[in-house]
């Protein structure tokens, strides 16, 4: 029987793995108690969720020195996924898509990135601080 953990446990799995264990296990020990959940190809892995709940989470501001309302450089997919990958989410810059590519000027930029087979759309604000270092 195929079954996602909903915690680590000992000589089995760490959380949010896709195990086979027998039937019996699973009913009598790891259900009742919580720590695994039945798997089908319907059900969305549950660290796929967890991860879509990060990006919601997250606050998205970049900070840069002012140059008259512009930006002394602009900003790109590649910087949005080193953004990301400082907040603990991985995501590849071919799949992070700008409406211009880049983005030059100060304000709300929306930008979408598609991850495991879904969009999720995220608006970016864009500031500045007059004594910040780059």
């Amino acid at each position: 029987m195929n079954i996602i953990l909903k915690k680590n446990i000992f000589n089995l799995g760490n959380k949010y793995d896709q195990v086979n264990v027998k039937p019996g296990y699973a009913r009598n020990f790891l259900f009742p108690k919580g720590y695994a959940i039945f798997s089908n190809k319907n059900l969305p892995s549950l660290k796929h969720e967890k991860i879509i709940k990060q990006f919601k989470k997250i606050k998205k501001k970049f900070l840069f020195k002012k140059d008259n309302c512009k930006l002394l450089g602009s900003i790109t997919s590649k910087n949005i996924s080193n953004f990301l990958s400082s907040k603990s989410i991985e995501v590849e810059k071919k799949s992070i898509f700008i409406k211009n590519k880049t983005i030059q000027n100060l304000g709300i930029f929306k930008c979408i990135i598609y991850k495991f087979n879904k969009i999720i759309k995220l608006n970016f604000k864009i500031s500045y601080k007059k004594n910040i270092k780059l």
